[in-house]
Protein backbone atom coordinates (compact mmCIF):
# COMPACT_ATOMS: atom_id res chain seq x y z
CA UNK A 1 0.00 0.00 0.00
CA UNK A 2 1.15 3.29 -1.12
CA UNK A 3 0.29 6.04 2.15
CA UNK A 4 0.89 9.44 2.40
CA UNK A 5 1.68 12.21 4.55
CA UNK A 6 0.21 15.16 5.13
CA UNK A 7 2.16 18.70 5.86
CA UNK A 8 0.95 22.00 4.97
CA UNK A 9 1.88 25.64 4.95
CA UNK A 10 -0.49 28.69 5.93
CA UNK A 11 0.32 32.31 4.31
CA UNK A 12 -2.15 35.20 4.74
CA UNK A 13 -2.91 38.43 2.19
CA UNK A 14 -4.00 41.43 3.58
CA UNK A 15 -6.13 43.53 1.43
CA UNK A 16 -6.97 47.44 3.13
CA UNK A 17 -9.86 49.55 2.90
CA UNK A 18 -11.23 52.91 2.91
CA UNK A 19 -11.57 55.52 5.34
CA UNK A 20 -14.46 58.33 6.47
CA UNK A 21 -14.63 61.69 5.85
CA UNK A 22 -17.19 64.38 6.81
CA UNK A 23 -18.19 67.69 5.86
CA UNK A 24 -19.57 71.15 7.68
CA UNK A 25 -22.31 73.08 6.20
CA UNK A 26 -23.50 76.62 7.10
CA UNK A 27 -27.29 77.15 7.74
CA UNK A 28 -29.21 79.69 6.19
CA UNK A 29 -32.96 78.33 5.54
CA UNK A 30 -36.24 78.96 7.00
CA UNK A 31 -38.31 76.37 5.12
CA UNK A 32 -39.41 73.23 7.46
CA UNK A 33 -38.45 70.45 5.87
CA UNK A 34 -38.44 66.42 6.74
CA UNK A 35 -35.24 65.15 7.96
CA UNK A 36 -34.43 62.08 5.35
CA UNK A 37 -31.45 59.80 5.03
CA UNK A 38 -29.24 57.99 2.06
CA UNK A 39 -25.96 55.94 2.30
CA UNK A 40 -22.59 54.89 0.89
CA UNK A 41 -20.59 51.56 1.97
CA UNK A 42 -17.08 52.62 2.10
CA UNK A 43 -15.20 49.13 1.41
CA UNK A 44 -16.44 46.57 -1.54
CA UNK A 45 -16.66 42.87 -0.10
CA UNK A 46 -17.40 40.20 -0.78
CA UNK A 47 -19.83 37.31 0.80
CA UNK A 48 -23.53 36.66 1.86
CA UNK A 49 -23.03 37.32 5.81
CA UNK A 50 -21.73 41.03 4.81
CA UNK A 51 -22.82 43.80 2.35
CA UNK A 52 -21.76 43.52 -1.06
CA UNK A 53 -20.58 46.16 -3.05
CA UNK A 54 -21.04 50.08 -1.93
CA UNK A 55 -24.66 49.83 -2.03
CA UNK A 56 -26.52 49.86 1.19
CA UNK A 57 -28.49 46.50 0.46
CA UNK A 58 -31.95 46.58 0.01
CA UNK A 59 -34.15 45.12 3.32
CA UNK A 60 -31.36 46.39 5.53
CA UNK A 61 -32.01 48.45 8.20
CA UNK A 62 -29.96 50.84 10.15
CA UNK A 63 -30.59 52.75 13.87
CA UNK A 64 -29.96 56.35 13.81
CA UNK A 65 -29.67 59.15 16.98
CA UNK A 66 -29.96 62.44 16.57
CA UNK A 67 -28.55 65.67 17.93
CA UNK A 68 -29.80 69.44 17.70
CA UNK A 69 -26.79 71.06 18.75
CA UNK A 70 -28.00 74.86 18.29
CA UNK A 71 -27.02 77.83 16.17
CA UNK A 72 -23.36 77.37 16.12
CA UNK A 73 -21.76 74.67 14.44
CA UNK A 74 -18.80 72.37 15.92
CA UNK A 75 -20.21 72.35 19.44
CA UNK A 76 -21.11 68.55 19.77
CA UNK A 77 -19.26 67.48 22.58
CA UNK A 78 -19.55 64.29 24.53
CA UNK A 79 -22.19 65.68 27.27
CA UNK A 80 -24.15 66.58 24.04
CA UNK A 81 -27.76 65.46 24.69
CA UNK A 82 -29.65 62.90 22.31
CA UNK A 83 -32.32 65.43 22.04
CA UNK A 84 -33.57 64.92 18.80
CA UNK A 85 -34.35 61.09 17.61
CA UNK A 86 -33.62 57.83 18.26
CA UNK A 87 -34.58 55.79 15.22
CA UNK A 88 -34.60 52.62 13.23
CA UNK A 89 -34.48 53.71 9.62
CA UNK A 90 -35.39 51.04 6.64
CA UNK A 91 -34.14 50.73 3.35
CA UNK A 92 -36.74 49.09 0.64
CA UNK A 93 -34.24 49.32 -2.46
CA UNK A 94 -35.82 52.43 -3.18
CA UNK A 95 -36.22 54.57 -0.23
CA UNK A 96 -35.19 55.46 3.25
CA UNK A 97 -38.48 55.49 5.83
CA UNK A 98 -38.82 55.95 9.49
CA UNK A 99 -41.24 56.40 11.63
CA UNK A 100 -42.59 59.14 13.21
CA UNK A 101 -41.14 61.45 10.49
CA UNK A 102 -38.57 64.73 12.04
CA UNK A 103 -38.10 67.97 11.19
CA UNK A 104 -35.11 70.33 10.81
CA UNK A 105 -35.32 73.59 13.25
CA UNK A 106 -34.41 76.65 10.56
CA UNK A 107 -30.78 78.22 11.35
CA UNK A 108 -29.89 74.70 14.00
CA UNK A 109 -27.12 72.19 13.73
CA UNK A 110 -27.59 68.34 13.57
CA UNK A 111 -25.24 65.65 14.43
CA UNK A 112 -26.37 62.04 13.56
CA UNK A 113 -24.94 58.78 14.51
CA UNK A 114 -25.82 55.37 12.78
CA UNK A 115 -25.37 51.82 13.34
CA UNK A 116 -25.67 48.94 10.81
CA UNK A 117 -27.97 46.94 11.60
CA UNK A 118 -30.21 48.16 13.68
CA UNK A 119 -30.76 44.46 15.34
CA UNK A 120 -28.41 41.53 15.52
CA UNK A 121 -25.46 43.53 17.77
CA UNK A 122 -25.56 42.74 21.76
CA UNK A 123 -26.45 45.95 22.38
CA UNK A 124 -26.16 50.04 21.35
CA UNK A 125 -26.45 52.03 24.26
CA UNK A 126 -28.93 54.86 24.59
CA UNK A 127 -26.67 57.70 25.35
CA UNK A 128 -26.42 58.58 29.35
CA UNK A 129 -22.95 59.01 30.85
CA UNK A 130 -21.86 56.05 29.81
CA UNK A 131 -18.44 56.43 30.80
CA UNK A 132 -18.11 60.04 30.80
CA UNK A 133 -19.79 60.23 27.13
CA UNK A 134 -23.45 60.81 26.29
CA UNK A 135 -22.36 59.75 22.87
CA UNK A 136 -23.42 56.46 20.86
CA UNK A 137 -21.47 53.13 21.73
CA UNK A 138 -22.52 49.78 20.68
CA UNK A 139 -21.92 46.99 22.45
CA UNK A 140 -20.82 43.63 20.52
CA UNK A 141 -20.42 40.14 21.22
CA UNK A 142 -19.36 37.72 17.97
CA UNK A 143 -22.00 35.41 17.10
CA UNK A 144 -20.48 31.60 17.85
CA UNK A 145 -21.94 30.84 14.13
CA UNK A 146 -20.34 32.34 11.33
CA UNK A 147 -23.04 32.19 8.97
CA UNK A 148 -25.02 34.63 11.67
CA UNK A 149 -22.43 36.79 12.34
CA UNK A 150 -23.54 40.70 12.01
CA UNK A 151 -21.46 42.76 9.85
CA UNK A 152 -21.37 45.92 11.79
CA UNK A 153 -21.57 49.25 9.88
CA UNK A 154 -20.98 52.45 12.11
CA UNK A 155 -21.37 56.42 10.44
CA UNK A 156 -21.45 59.93 10.92
CA UNK A 157 -22.67 62.99 10.12
CA UNK A 158 -21.80 65.84 11.99
CA UNK A 159 -23.21 69.55 11.70
CA UNK A 160 -25.72 68.50 9.39
CA UNK A 161 -28.83 71.32 8.31
CA UNK A 162 -31.89 72.27 6.53
CA UNK A 163 -29.39 73.13 3.48
CA UNK A 164 -27.40 70.06 3.91
CA UNK A 165 -28.51 68.17 0.42
CA UNK A 166 -32.13 69.76 0.58
CA UNK A 167 -32.19 67.81 4.36
CA UNK A 168 -30.93 64.71 3.23
CA UNK A 169 -28.45 63.03 5.58
CA UNK A 170 -26.13 61.02 3.52
CA UNK A 171 -24.55 58.36 5.61
CA UNK A 172 -20.93 57.18 4.64
CA UNK A 173 -20.86 53.36 6.63
CA UNK A 174 -17.59 52.22 7.66
CA UNK A 175 -16.73 48.12 8.17
CA UNK A 176 -15.87 47.78 12.10
CA UNK A 177 -15.00 44.41 12.29
CA UNK A 178 -12.24 42.18 10.37
CA UNK A 179 -13.43 39.60 8.13
CA UNK A 180 -11.27 36.30 8.27
CA UNK A 181 -11.72 34.34 5.21
CA UNK A 182 -9.42 31.14 4.24
CA UNK A 183 -8.26 29.81 0.73
CA UNK A 184 -6.77 26.15 -0.01
CA UNK A 185 -4.98 24.64 -2.67
CA UNK A 186 -2.89 21.48 -3.52
CA UNK A 187 0.44 21.09 -4.13
CA UNK A 188 0.44 18.21 -6.94
CA UNK A 189 -2.12 16.26 -8.39
CA UNK A 190 -2.77 13.63 -5.55
CA UNK A 191 -6.50 12.03 -6.98
CA UNK A 192 -4.36 10.78 -9.73
CA UNK A 193 -3.13 7.93 -7.33
CA UNK A 194 -6.34 7.83 -5.36
CA UNK A 195 -5.75 10.06 -2.40
CA UNK A 196 -8.18 12.63 -1.83
CA UNK A 197 -7.85 15.72 1.07
CA UNK A 198 -10.51 16.96 3.30
CA UNK A 199 -10.37 19.76 5.82
CA UNK A 200 -12.49 19.26 8.62
CA UNK A 201 -12.08 22.32 10.69
CA UNK A 202 -10.51 25.29 11.26
CA UNK A 203 -10.37 26.61 14.55
CA UNK A 204 -9.39 30.09 15.15
CA UNK A 205 -8.36 30.67 18.91
CA UNK A 206 -7.55 32.87 21.76
CA UNK A 207 -8.95 35.40 19.97
CA UNK A 208 -11.65 38.52 21.29
CA UNK A 209 -14.91 37.76 21.12
CA UNK A 210 -16.67 40.82 22.67
CA UNK A 211 -15.59 44.54 22.13
CA UNK A 212 -16.99 48.14 23.17
CA UNK A 213 -17.40 50.09 19.89
CA UNK A 214 -17.82 54.54 20.30
CA UNK A 215 -18.22 57.55 18.60
CA UNK A 216 -16.23 60.79 19.86
CA UNK A 217 -17.29 63.93 19.35
CA UNK A 218 -15.41 64.17 16.08
CA UNK A 219 -17.06 61.14 14.89
CA UNK A 220 -13.94 59.35 14.75
CA UNK A 221 -14.87 55.20 16.25
CA UNK A 222 -13.02 53.84 18.80
CA UNK A 223 -12.56 49.95 19.24
CA UNK A 224 -11.69 48.56 23.01
CA UNK A 225 -11.94 44.37 23.15
CA UNK A 226 -13.39 43.56 26.62
CA UNK A 227 -12.74 39.47 26.15
CA UNK A 228 -9.78 37.25 24.62
CA UNK A 229 -9.27 34.07 24.58
CA UNK A 230 -12.03 32.65 22.45
CA UNK A 231 -12.35 30.34 19.63
CA UNK A 232 -14.36 30.28 16.44
CA UNK A 233 -15.04 27.25 14.45
CA UNK A 234 -15.22 26.85 10.71
CA UNK A 235 -16.22 23.19 10.11
CA UNK A 236 -17.03 21.58 6.72
CA UNK A 237 -20.40 22.28 6.97
CA UNK A 238 -19.20 25.64 6.23
CA UNK A 239 -16.78 25.23 3.45
CA UNK A 240 -17.04 24.64 -0.23
CA UNK A 241 -17.63 20.96 -1.48
CA UNK A 242 -17.98 20.06 2.83
CA UNK A 243 -14.35 21.24 2.49
CA UNK A 244 -12.52 18.90 -0.40
CA UNK A 245 -9.67 20.23 -1.41
CA UNK A 246 -9.19 19.93 -5.43
CA UNK A 247 -7.60 22.55 -6.69
CA UNK A 248 -3.67 22.35 -7.94
CA UNK A 249 -1.29 24.89 -8.09
CA UNK A 250 -4.13 28.12 -7.84
CA UNK A 251 -5.39 28.67 -4.19
CA UNK A 252 -9.25 29.11 -4.14
CA UNK A 253 -11.61 30.11 -1.42
CA UNK A 254 -12.22 27.32 1.14
CA UNK A 255 -15.22 28.80 3.06
CA UNK A 256 -18.66 29.44 1.52
CA UNK A 257 -19.59 33.10 0.83
CA UNK A 258 -21.59 33.29 4.11
CA UNK A 259 -19.11 31.70 6.59
CA UNK A 260 -16.70 34.61 6.66
CA UNK A 261 -15.44 34.97 10.07
CA UNK A 262 -16.12 38.39 10.95
CA UNK A 263 -14.31 39.22 13.56
CA UNK A 264 -13.41 42.01 16.26
CA UNK A 265 -10.34 44.39 15.67
CA UNK A 266 -6.77 43.61 17.37
CA UNK A 267 -3.27 43.35 17.53
CA UNK A 268 -1.84 39.28 17.73
CA UNK A 269 2.00 40.48 16.82
CA UNK A 270 3.37 40.36 19.71
CA UNK A 271 5.55 36.79 20.15
CA UNK A 272 3.78 36.17 23.40
CA UNK A 273 0.02 36.07 21.92
CA UNK A 274 -1.64 32.58 21.95
CA UNK A 275 -3.78 33.68 19.29
CA UNK A 276 -3.47 30.26 16.63
CA UNK A 277 -5.45 29.12 13.44
CA UNK A 278 -5.49 25.17 13.70
CA UNK A 279 -6.77 23.73 10.36
CA UNK A 280 -7.19 19.67 10.83
CA UNK A 281 -7.66 17.64 7.66
CA UNK A 282 -7.99 13.84 6.38
CA UNK A 283 -6.50 12.27 3.73
CA UNK A 284 -8.37 8.97 2.55
CA UNK A 285 -5.96 6.52 0.18
CA UNK A 286 -6.81 4.65 -2.61
CA UNK A 287 -7.43 1.65 -0.17
CA UNK A 288 -10.11 3.69 1.53
CA UNK A 289 -7.73 3.82 4.51
CA UNK A 290 -7.37 7.21 5.94
CA UNK A 291 -5.23 9.28 8.18
CA UNK A 292 -6.02 12.39 10.16
CA UNK A 293 -3.46 15.46 10.88
CA UNK A 294 -3.40 18.71 12.29
CA UNK A 295 -1.61 21.78 12.04
CA UNK A 296 -1.50 24.86 14.17
CA UNK A 297 0.07 28.01 13.16
CA UNK A 298 0.21 30.82 15.40
CA UNK A 299 -0.85 34.23 14.39
CA UNK A 300 2.46 36.01 15.22
CA UNK A 301 4.09 34.33 12.68
CA UNK A 302 1.98 35.76 10.15
CA UNK A 303 3.79 39.25 9.90
CA UNK A 304 1.29 40.13 7.37
CA UNK A 305 -1.99 39.21 9.00
CA UNK A 306 -1.35 38.76 12.90
CA UNK A 307 -3.16 42.50 13.19
CA UNK A 308 -6.64 43.08 12.75
CA UNK A 309 -7.94 46.26 11.59
CA UNK A 310 -11.62 47.25 10.81
CA UNK A 311 -12.45 47.70 7.40
CA UNK A 312 -9.69 45.14 6.27
CA UNK A 313 -10.10 41.41 4.75
CA UNK A 314 -7.93 38.81 5.23
CA UNK A 315 -7.50 35.91 3.42
CA UNK A 316 -5.32 32.82 4.64
CA UNK A 317 -3.65 30.47 1.92
CA UNK A 318 -3.02 26.78 2.81
CA UNK A 319 -0.82 24.91 0.64
CA UNK A 320 -1.45 21.07 1.67
CA UNK A 321 1.54 18.89 0.27
CA UNK A 322 1.63 15.07 0.22
CA UNK A 323 5.20 13.05 0.93
CA UNK A 324 4.70 9.25 -0.35
CA UNK A 325 6.32 7.02 1.50
CA UNK A 326 8.51 4.91 -0.40
CA UNK A 327 10.93 1.92 0.09
CA UNK A 328 13.75 0.74 -0.81
CA UNK A 329 16.10 -2.70 0.62
CA UNK A 330 19.20 -3.80 0.54
CA UNK A 331 21.26 -6.79 1.77
CA UNK A 332 23.16 -6.53 4.70
CA UNK A 333 25.42 -9.32 3.62
CA UNK A 334 26.13 -11.61 1.48
CA UNK A 335 26.06 -15.81 1.70
CA UNK A 336 29.31 -16.79 3.80
CA UNK A 337 32.11 -17.67 1.11
CA UNK A 338 33.90 -20.25 3.42
CA UNK A 339 32.18 -23.51 2.37
CA UNK A 340 31.86 -25.92 5.85
CA UNK A 341 32.55 -29.46 5.36
CA UNK A 342 30.38 -32.31 7.34
CA UNK A 343 30.49 -35.99 6.46
CA UNK A 344 27.33 -37.41 5.80
CA UNK A 345 26.86 -41.20 6.44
Amino acid sequence: MKQLILCASIAALAMSSCSNDGSTLTPGSTESKAVGFSTFVEKTTRGDNVVTGTTYPTGGNFLVMGYNTGSTSGTLSSNSALNFMRNVVSFDGTSYTYYPTHYWTPNNYYSFFAVHPATDVSSVTTPAAIEGSNLPSVDLTVNADPQNQADLMMASALDQTSTSAAGKVQFNFGHQLSRIGFNAQLASDYTSVGAYVRVNSIVVSNVASEAKFAFNKTGVISVTPVTTGQSFTLSSSNMLNQGVVSSVGTSVRLNLSNAYLLMIPADYSAAGSTATITVNCTVTYADATSSTFTITKKLSDLNTANKWTAGQAYDYNMTISLTSVTFSAAISADWSATPTSASVN
